[in-house]
C-alpha cells in the first residue's frame, strides 16, 4: 500500500467520522426540538386541567348556593364538556409528543453507538496503517540499499 493510498484511507476515515458526528449533532437538535414540543404540550395540558378544574369548582359552588338557573346550568355543563374535549385533545397531543421524543431519543442513541463504533474502528485501523507505512518504508530502504550495493565499482580481481 503506498503512502497516497494510506493518506486517502485516513482522510476517508476522518470524513466518515465527521459525517457521523454531524448526523449526531443534527439528531441532537431534533431531539431538543421534540423535548421542547413535549414541554409545551405538558404546559398546555396542565393549563387545560387547571381551567377545567377551576370551571368545575365554580359551577359546583354556584349550584350548591342555588344561584344558577337551570338553563344557565345546562350551558355551563356544555361548556365544561367542551373544556373536557379540549383537555382530551391536549392529552393526545401530549402522548404524541412523548412518543416523538422517545423515537428521537432512540435514534440519537443509535447514532451515538454508530459514532462510537466508527471511532473504535478508526482506532483499531490506526496501528495497521502505521505498520503498513513502516513496512513500506522498510521495503523502500531495502530497495535503495540494494540499488546502492549494485552501483559500487568493481575493482579488478573481483574485489570491491
Amino acid at each position: 500500500m503506498n503512502v497516497l493510498a494510506i493518506a486517502q484511507l485516513r482522510d476517508l476515515r476522518q470524513l466518515r467520522e465527521r459525517r457521523a458526528a454531524h448526523a449526531l449533532a443534527v439528531q441532537q437538535q431534533r431531539y431538543e426540538q421534540a423535548m421542547s414540543a413535549l414541554q409545551q404540550a405538558r404546559d398546555e395540558a396542565r393549563a387545560a386541567d387547571a381551567l377545567v378544574q377551576e370551571k368545575a369548582d365554580e359551577l359546583q359552588r354556584l349550584l350548591c348556593a342555588g344561584a344558577l338557573p337551570v338553563a344557565t346550568c345546562q350551558t355551563a355543563l356544555d361548556t365544561l364538556d367542551e373544556f373536557e374535549a379540549w383537555r382530551s385533545l391536549l392529552a393526545s397531543k401530549l402522548l404524541e409528543a412523548e412518543a416523538r421524543v422517545g423515537a428521537e431519543d432512540e435514534r440519537r442513541n443509535d447514532l451515538q453507538r454508530q459514532l462510537y463504533n466508527r471511532q473504535r474502528q478508526c482506532e483499531a485501523l490506526e496501528p495497521l496503517l502505521r505498520q503498513q507505512q513502516l513496512s513500506d518504508r522498510r521495503a523502500a530502504e531495502v530497495r535503495e540499499e540494494s540499488l546502492g550495493d549494485d552501483s559500487r565499482p568493481v575493482l579488478p580481481g573481483g574485489m570491491e
